[in-house]
């Protein structure tokens, strides 16, 4: 990933600021996402903390390759069996992704998401029955 990583410690004094003097690597995660530690308050962060992808069960990739055959018009039901990744999960990731649009197409762009793909996934959204 190519962000910054900073403090997300709300009672730190480099709580969200760009510090990078205060932030070190400090290992990896089970999943094998970098981890870092800030240097003042000790608490540990991961690579992905703020992103669409921060305490997900499935890789990054997994979710960018769903979200790339969802947008070229694949069916949920296709991807799932393709992916083996349910159909649900899926749909509650681009949910969570629709919160924040900009972040979140700014992070599918940088995977080489075409603008009409992106607007397809948020499109495919406003398709769904509110349950």
């Amino acid at each position: 990933m190519s962000t910054q990583i900073v403090c997300w410690n709300e009672q730190c004094i480099y709580y969200k600021k760009l510090q990078d003097a205060t932030i070190h690597k400090f290992g990896f995660s089970r999943k094998g996402t970098q981890r870092y530690q800030c240097k003042n308050c000790k608490k540990t962060i991961t690579e992905t903390k703020g992103t669409i992808f921060y305490s997900k069960h499935y890789s990054e990739e997994t979710i960018i390759e769903c979200f790339k055959l969802l947008a070229n018009n694949n069916s949920l039901v296709s991807i799932e069996r393709s992916k083996q990744v349910q159909g649900y999960t899926i749909l509650l990731w681009l949910k969570e992704a629709a919160k924040n649009k900009s972040q979140a197409s700014g992070l599918l762009a940088q995977h080489n998401f075409t603008e009409n793909e992106i607007s397809r996934l948020w499109g495919y959204l406003l398709k769904q029955k509110p349950k």
